[in-house]
């Protein structure tokens, strides 16, 4: 669109902002441009105070054809008269000096600018504009009824947003969700941009965290990357509640101590995710291990069993990955499976219980180590199948083409048991002689629902 349209919109705008005949969104958006443009404030008065001396000579050439009209001139001592045109004029002038002095000081609600990146069958609702992909708006707030959708708030983050919420801008760096569940990602040289809910704040260090809030207003925080800092208050009161780094969660609740989420259940290649889901075959994964000293997760990958995905979570480097032997794709039975991604702090831990909830007639895979000692619960209630599997940074491929061996590459047996009805099993701790005997990781999870292994 070239300048001169550009400006006979915009004057278009203004002219039917000044006849009372724009929506809210148009005015939001039109407050959000005369915030960004001194000039345009200007202009803006121009044109108000031309429009007003319009309206003036208008109604002055009403009374002398229509003198019933008369009535509408406003007397004043000493005979002077002021016309509703000529009071308009000033009354634009006040509100012109008013709107810029309030668009350019701080504002909470002054909304955020946000574009449309993607979306998945969004419904919004009545009350919530329709966005449109590729397009920029500014908004104040968005009510997604169902679907997901993925937007860029400002220049500073990625907002992923599942149906049904409801999110309330506040600026380019903050927002507020009052209900439903939201992932953020902010860009690497962002840092502080805030969730805030009902029971706590959320403040980005540099990362990638989900937030949800359910009717009650309890919220639960997920860091997948980085690190975030949450405050029961104000943040700027210093009210510091605690940091979460990548791989923890928490549970808030007003009036109660913060809880550790035991499992994440993330769907596959997507910013979807849910603390409890029976949409797989595992609805979650918990366990005996206190929270005192780990607000650790289990992630759930919904379908995500292939070759190279993560054994556990949130490692820093010689990250362990899956892969069949040969490196030349999973095995079918395995391939698409749900995974659990395990904690290998828990290794040593001789006490551990650990509980996966089936959310319907499943497959449950265990992955050992091959030349460790099988424990009595693996023995006594999962069969050994004829597959196995290599733990190992690199794939075998890899490792054959550039003629090098991986840090490690460990093989491990598949163990399982079919589960005809949906109910928690329970899983034991691994047997470790001494502290250099076998296992040296810990044994993999995954599970896939009977109607699929004999599709």
């Amino acid at each position: 669109m070239s300048d001169i349209n550009q400006k006979d919109q915009l004057r278009s705008t203004m002219l039917r902002y000044l006849d009372g005949q724009l929506t809210e969104n148009e005015i939001q958006d039109l407050e959000h441009k005369l915030k960004e443009s001194p000039e345009l404030i200007e202009e803006f008065a121009h044109f108000s105070l031309n429009h007003a001396q319009l309206l003036s000579i208008n109604e002055h050439k009403n009374q002398e054809f229509y003198p019933e009209f008369n009535e509408k001139v406003i007397p004043f001592p000493h005979g002077r008269r002021i016309k509703l045109g000529a009071l308009a004029c000033g009354l634009i002038f006040v509100f012109t000096f008013f709107v810029w002095k309030n668009l350019n000081q701080p504002n909470s609600q002054s909304g955020a600018q946000v574009e449309l990146i993607s979306s998945n069958q969004p419904i919004f609702d009545s009350d919530s504009p329709e966005l449109k992909i590729g397009n920029s708006q500014y908004l104040k707030s968005l009510k997604l009824s169902s679907g997901s959708l993925t937007l860029r708030v400002g220049d500073n983050a990625t907002f992923f947003m599942e149906g049904p919420s409801s999110v309330t801008f506040i600026d380019d760096m903050k927002v507020r969700l009052d209900i439903g569940r939201v992932t953020l990602t902010a860009d690497e040289d962002v840092i502080g941009f805030t969730v805030e809910t009902p029971s706590t704040q959320v403040k980005d260090i540099g990362t990638k965290f989900g937030v949800s809030v359910d009717s009650s207003g309890t919220s639960d925080v997920v860091v997948f990357d980085g690190e975030v800092e949450l405050n029961k208050g104000d943040l700027d009161s210093g009210n510091h509640l605690t940091r979460l780094k990548a791989g923890q969660a928490l549970r808030i609740s007003k009036g109660r101590a913060p809880q550790r989420i035991s499992s994440v259940v993330s769907q596959h290649h997507s910013d979807s995710w849910a603390t409890n889901s029976a949409l797989g075959a595992i609805r979650r994964v918990t366990d005996n291990v206190s929270q005192r000293w780990s607000y650790r997760f289990y992630p759930v990958i919904r379908s995500g069993f292939e070759e190279g995905v993560l054994a556990w979570p949130y490692t820093e480097s010689n990250k362990p990955k899956w892969w069949s032997t040969q490196g030349t794709g999973m095995p079918s039975e395995l391939e698409g499976a749900d995974v659990v991604q395990m904690l290998q702090q828990e290794l040593s831990n001789d006490t551990l219980e650990v509980q996966i909830d089936l959310a319907r007639p499943s497959r449950l895979f265990i992955f050992f180590e091959v030349n460790a000692p099988v424990p009595n619960w693996l023995q006594q209630n999962f069969k050994p199948t004829q597959l196995e599997l290599r733990l190992s940074p690199d794939s075998p491929q890899i490792a054959k083409e550039f003629k090098r061996e991986p840090n490690y590459a460990v093989q491990f047996k598949v163990w399982s048991q079919d589960i005809e009805t949906a109910q928690t099993v329970s899983l034991g701790a691994v047997s470790k002689v001494d502290e250099n005997s076998p296992p040296f990781y810990m044994y993999g999870v995954a599970a896939k629902p009977l109607t699929k292994l004999k599709e």
